[in-house]
């Protein structure tokens, strides 16, 4: 076994004629030996790959053309990709193979994870295998199912991922890096939010908020845009379009200005319960867009932190008479504002 580890890729075709054509005994020994020949040829590979430098068309891996057509070659984003390639080679391969392969191969891999993470066989998942999964679901065409998706974000809430993105101090305060390492994660997951449509695009664009992912913002604006986009999504991308976007973005979150969806929240404050609908998260956003103050249009209980992030539970309103006062302080602004209306009207 050693001595074919040692001859490395020549011994490849011979030990695949033994997996085809030999007995079961033959079958799996020389299975166990491809496997170890294959491990000890992407790791020359790998380093091969690191040293070659930016540019170089000689060593090449497994999607590593998809993964630049993702994210712009640097020295950076090779070293990215040699840590995807050895945490998960066979997405890497799958992806070679078309969407479909990958699709299926991401599942495996989701419900694999997911099993471990049940059985205590796995406390954590590796930065690679996080951002791999990531760039695997980022890829054109790419299918999976529900549960995937889900798995995907649920991911990026272990250390070893959103620890790239926010840093906790010793104070308690949290900064955003803005490194290559840090912008190349935000892109990968931002690549994957083409996949949200339900409970996992609320999840998604909560973690996209709490780790400062505006690489998020397209996609919140294609939901806002999709009339099939459901309440409790609506709700959380229209926040996330107020902490990322500017007052362009204006135009989208008025086709929401007289949506009375009900947010599904209410507050009772000395006896007076506030309800919000997806118009009050809409005007509440535009104003802070505009760099408006919320308060003075009649949304006296909001809290804007630096970001432009509030919560939709304190937006709402006791009566439609309150709404309606704010609607046309809201109106009146809105004439001064030199931004077009989606239409040009």
């Amino acid at each position: 076994m050693n001595r074919l580890v040692a001859i490395g890729a020549d011994a490849i075709p011979g030990l695949n004629v033994a997996i085809r054509e030999g007995n079961r005994e033959t079958r799996f020994r020389a299975g166990r030996v491809l496997d170890a020949v294959e491990q000890n040829v992407l790791q020359q590979k790998l380093e091969q790959f690191i040293k070659a430098g930016v540019g170089d068309v000689n060593v090449n891996l497994p999607s590593w053309k998809a993964f630049c057509v993702i994210i712009p070659e640097t020295a950076e984003s090779r070293r990215v990709f040699a840590q995807i390639s050895r945490a998960e080679p066979r997405l890497c391969r799958s992806i070679e193979h078309g969407a479909a392969y990958a699709g299926k191969e991401i599942d495996r891999r989701c419900a694999a994870i997911q099993v471990a993470l049940q059985e205590n066989r796995m406390n954590t998942v590796s930065l690679g295998t996080i951002a791999g999964l990531l760039f695997a679901a980022g890829v054109d065409d790419v299918k999976m199912n529900r549960y995937s998706v889900k798995t995907i974000f649920g991911l990026c809430n272990q250390a070893t991922f959103s620890g790239q993105l926010r840093v906790r101090s010793n104070t308690g305060v949290y900064t955003y890096p803005t490194d290559t390492n840090a912008n190349i994660m935000r892109e990968l997951f931002a690549g994957c939010l083409m996949h949200c449509e339900s409970w996992d695009a609320q999840l998604a664009f909560s973690l996209a908020m709490n780790l400062n992912i505006p690489q998020s913002l397209p996609r919140a604006l294609e939901l806002v845009r999709d009339k099939q986009t459901p309440c409790h999504v609506m709700q959380t991308v229209m926040i996330a379009i107020a902490m990322f976007g500017d007052k362009d973005d204006i135009p989208v979150l008025e086709l929401r200005v007289d949506d009375k969806s009900f947010c599904g929240v209410t507050q009772r404050i000395n006896n007076v319960q506030y309800q919000t609908q997806l118009r009050d998260v809409a005007i509440a956003a535009m104003l802070v867009l505009a760099k408006e103050d919320p308060k003075r249009y009649g949304f006296p209980r909001i809290l804007v932190n630096a970001s432009g992030q509030f919560s939709y539970s304190r937006v709402g309103f006791a009566d439609d008479e309150a709404r309606g006062k704010t609607r046309t302080k809201w109106d009146t602004f809105r004439a001064t504002l030199k931004v077009p209306r989606l239409g040009g009207k």
